[in-house]
């Protein structure tokens, strides 16, 4: 039982310790305008330090589970770390802000020693679809090239592919190539004009 004589601030330690978390202005509210001398503030809201430190150990273990799962990730989108610990954004920052395991990159949440890097196998497929890639500026499309989605994401993401649509991919040196082509061209050129120049289809 919390007396209600009891200081302000002495009213609302002990409420948000019964709660866990609960939003500062209701905190406020109720203790007639106290402040939990203890937990994790982050905005408006405040966490015991415990539910604090047990979201930090889960945030961990769901980075790592996704890590296992898609290793050539980057790691975890932050709004799918908030929405799996059923926290905001902001208490979800402040996790990985203070966890000392976790890092962003980007939009997503890694662990700080991971590394992102093909198997051989892997990077077989790879030097098998970029040498198709090179052989013409008429390449595959994507699902011609029997690389899986996280490959070739990850090549995108490196700058070793550029995307051009939805299922065309080129080298970097081929788009400077066909920019090349585009630049030596005279003024009002037609898409036959510049596909007879490249040997490109209107694809």
């Amino acid at each position: 039982v919390i007396h209600p004589s009891l200081p302000p601030d002495e009213i609302a330690s002990p409420l948000l310790s019964i709660r866990e978390s609960e939003s500062l202005p209701r905190l406020s509210a109720e203790s007639r305008g106290g402040r939990p001398a203890t937990g994790v503030m982050v905005g408006d809201e405040a966490l015991t330090g415990g539910l604090f430190g047990a979201l930090t150990t889960r945030a961990s273990n769901l980075v790592r589970d996704e890590h296992s799962a898609h290793p050539l990730r980057p790691g975890m989108p932050m709004a799918t770390l908030a929405e799996r610990l059923r926290v905001s954004p902001a208490v979800a920052e402040e996790v990985v802000n203070r966890s000392g395991e976790l890092t962003r990159i980007g939009p997503d949440v890694a662990s700080e020693d991971h590394e992102v890097a093909l198997t051989d196998s892997q990077e077989d497929a790879w030097q098998r679809a970029r040498e198709r890639l090179a052989a013409s500026l008429s390449v595959p499309v994507e699902s011609e090239l029997d690389l899986d989605a996280d490959i070739v994401a990850m090549k995108v993401r490196s700058g070793d592919l550029v995307r051009i649509s939805a299922d065309i991919l080129y080298l970097p040196d081929q788009v400077e190539s066909i920019s090349s082509i585009l630049g030596s061209m005279d003024d009002g050129f037609t898409v036959a004009d510049f596909r007879d120049r490249s040997g490109l289809t209107r694809k």
